[in-house]
């Protein structure tokens, strides 16, 4: 009894040594030994085809994630074709001399002027607790997701009680799907 298999691979066989002989074989009248040679070409072809898929597979994906040690935060590593698909743009925590009146007071004097870190507002992410964070970006393609604690919003600038250093680069496009490839959304 022949299996539909041991059928569809003696078509297979066919079809490849009518492929490497250049002349028609007719079906039935493989020996043993084109039989033998058929199944390695074959055997062959398919490990180059799934090694060829996935190597395909790991060098195509646009980012990844790595455990940052003693977080439970992740470093988001994107490929430079995956940034630029994005359109990820930053800026970077600053310290500004600011002033902040008071509500209470009518006739509008300064309370008083204090140097503080801001950071544009289009930075600040909320997480579904409400809680604020920033992403980094420390190197080149590498994007750190940091906890911020905002004092109050001035304009187009959140101005920080807790946050990044001044000069440290922020996410200020891009960020909130940032945040989605970290938590893994969609996976």
């Amino acid at each position: 009894m022949v299996s539909s298999f041991g059928l569809l691979l003696e078509d297979v066989v066919w079809y490849l040594l009518t492929c490497m002989n250049s002349s028609i074989v007719p079906p039935g009248a493989i020996t043993a030994a084109q039989m033998e040679e058929a199944m390695r070409w074959t055997a062959l072809c398919l490990l180059m085809f799934v090694a060829s898929s996935a190597l395909a597979a790991e060098t195509s994906k646009p980012s990844r994630l790595e455990a940052i040690p003693g977080s439970d935060l992740k470093r988001v590593i994107l490929t430079a074709k995956a940034a630029e698909l994005l359109a990820i743009e930053t800026d970077v925590v600053r310290e500004e001399s600011l002033t902040r009146v008071s509500a209470a007071n009518a006739v509008n004097t300064p309370e008083e002027v204090r140097t503080q870190r801001v950071v544009p507002y289009s930075a600040v992410i909320y997480d579904p607790h409400g809680n604020t964070w920033v992403f980094t970006n420390p190197e080149p393609l590498v994007y750190v997701r940091h906890r911020i604690e905002i004092g109050y919003i001035k304009s187009d600038r959140a101005v920080l009680k807790e946050g990044p250093s001044p000069g440290t680069a922020v996410v200020t496009v891009g960020a909130s799907i940032l945040m989605g490839i970290e938590q893994k959304f969609g996976q």
